[in-house]
């Protein structure tokens, strides 16, 4: 009897010779064929390959200011593209003072904003987690986890990608993409666990652990874009967590069950699965903080969830429905180097709900 065939064959694509995938299955198949081949510095300068390349590189050569020098560049030859670079300068006078938290020395805050039509409506903000080094600050990691930690600009590499992708094919939206860039080491000015950090939305988070910096800058990034921009949808996305399960592409959290339906409709075309973090609201009292306002980590509970729930603190009500975290994967099928993955399904996903 032959053996049917499922999504977990996709992810062990380089040790089979099956080309018979079922049809539903076919897209995803092709996909992970394409994406077992890449090879870091790769030749094929597919933009796709571009931005992982990007990805890719290690921390002494891409840092906060030539993540941004490298975007200009990529950019340059798309319309409708404007590129804003903060300095730490403009970053204490606009008080994104969660993102200096995590790097008073090199942080950068990357604008890159997108005008598909007349309107001065913005119709999505996309938030993207850029560290371009995790060494855990002061929560200093072990050694064998800081292994990587390049990747952890992987949410600023995606949504650089995805507004790019936008862009070339002129969809008619207006899209505001932002990603704050820092590195997180240690330093004589570096916060120390216990200290208390006024966010630009004015909320004081207690930080407990430097080593949980991610949601910092995304909560900064999100009151930002919310505050100059107004969105009418929101998505951020980063590798904010660890994702534990087996062959995940990545995890996500939305108080919307109209959008989760969306996601996991658009991953399961691409022969992917996905974990759902709960939507369980009630939750978002553990975040709060005896000393300041809230903290950002040691909730007393499982961290995966409670990352979104400490971003949610900073989600306006009546963004709530409108708002989907994406938690990335940094390695996937490609056990060497980080390939973006799940970069085509969120790029399909993200022009659904622009049209939602």
């Amino acid at each position: 009897m032959k053996e049917k065939l499922t999504f977990l064959d996709l992810w062990d694509i380089n040790n089979k010779k099956i080309t018979d995938f079922p049809k539903e299955l076919h897209k995803g198949y092709k996909l992970r064929k394409e994406q077992s081949k890449y090879k870091f510095n790769t030749k094929n300068n597919s933009i796709l390959n571009i931005f992982r390349n990007l990805q890719n590189q290690p921390s002494n050569i891409i840092n906060p200011q030539t993540f941004c020098i490298s975007i200009k560049k990529i950019f340059e030859n798309l319309k409708n593209i404007e590129i804003i670079v903060k300095d730490i300068k403009q970053l204490k006078k606009e008080n994104l003072n969660l993102v200096l938290s995590v790097d008073k020395l090199t942080s950068k805050m990357l604008i890159i904003k997108y005008k598909g039509n007349e309107t001065n409506k913005t119709d999505l903000a996309l938030i993207g987690k850029g560290v371009t080094f995790d060494a855990g600050g002061y929560s200093l990691k072990p050694t064998t986890s800081m292994l990587n930690m390049n990747l952890d600009k992987t949410g600023g590499c995606m949504v650089s990608y995805i507004i790019y992708c936008l862009a070339n094919k002129k969809i008619k939206k207006n899209i505001i993409g932002c990603i704050p860039l820092v590195q997180n080491d240690i330093s004589h000015i570096a916060t120390k666990p216990g200290d208390i950090v006024k966010s630009y939305s004015g909320i004081k988070v207690e930080i407990t652990n430097t080593d949980a910096e991610g949601r910092l800058i995304l909560a900064d990034g999100i009151s930002y874009c919310i505050d100059k921009y107004k969105p009418d949808k929101i998505i951020d996305m980063g590798t904010v967590t660890g994702i534990d399960f087996c062959k995940i592409s990545y995890a996500y959290f939305t108080l919307s069950d109209k959008l989760s339906d969306l996601i996991e409709d658009t991953s399961t075309k691409f022969g992917e699965k996905l974990i759902r973090l709960y939507p369980w609201k009630e939750y978002i009292r553990y975040t709060k903080s005896v000393r300041g306002d809230i903290k950002n980590s040691y909730f007393n509970c499982n961290d995966k969830t409670m990352a979104a729930l400490f971003l949610l603190n900073f989600i306006p009500k009546k963004y709530e429905d409108k708002w989907i975290h994406i938690n990335l994967a940094e390695l996937s099928v490609n056990k060497n180097v980080a390939i973006l993955e799940g970069s085509e399904s969120i790029l399909s996903f993200v022009k659904k709900y622009l049209f939602l």
